[in-house]
């Protein structure tokens, strides 16, 4: 097997564009990898293909982040956006072919405030995973095999910090 490929990530607090911007940051990465294997001719009475890539590693994959933060407030809220591109899941066996999952994207939310006093001991948070709940669809071949969702999640929690 071999693999190659590029990763590019950008963090920056927009604070340079205006003062107002000061509690605003974005973070992103983007990872593109090419991967290959190559199984020998002795394996091709069980597998269908000699040739294919990793299993489970999708060649785009895209995580991007706003922040904003006020800390005198105690106040912290996230956005998080992911994509995560078509990826084999089960190699094709007897003349099958593969089985791909289909890229899809997901939206996360996180949101905390702190209170009492000056070293706000106390958490309040709140999250949101999975806002899109976009559907995950598996193909073999040009023919769909099965498909999901995973459904949202939604949570609150309260945090005191002893120390």
């Amino acid at each position: 097997a071999k693999n190659w490929g590029v990763e590019f990530e950008v963090r920056k607090n927009l604070g340079f564009l205006s003062s107002r911007l000061a509690s605003l940051s974005v973070m992103s990465n983007y990872t593109y990898v090419n991967s290959n294997v190559i199984i020998g001719q002795q394996q091709l009475s069980v597998v269908t293909s000699v040739e294919r890539p990793l299993v489970g590693q999708s060649k785009n994959v895209f995580n991007g982040t706003v922040q904003y933060e006020i800390p005198r407030w105690g106040v912290e809220a996230r956005t998080l956006v992911n994509f995560v591109g078509r990826r084999i899941t089960d190699v094709g066996a007897f003349g099958l072919p593969d089985i791909h999952e289909d890229g899809y994207p997901s939206l996360d939310f996180y949101l905390s405030k702190r209170f009492l006093g000056e070293a706000k001991k106390l958490e309040l948070k709140f999250s949101g995973e999975n806002l899109i709940n976009q559907q995950i669809r598996f193909n073999q071949g040009s023919n769909p095999y099965w498909y999901y969702n995973q459904g949202r999640t939604f949570s609150v929690g309260v945090a005191y910090t002893i120390f």
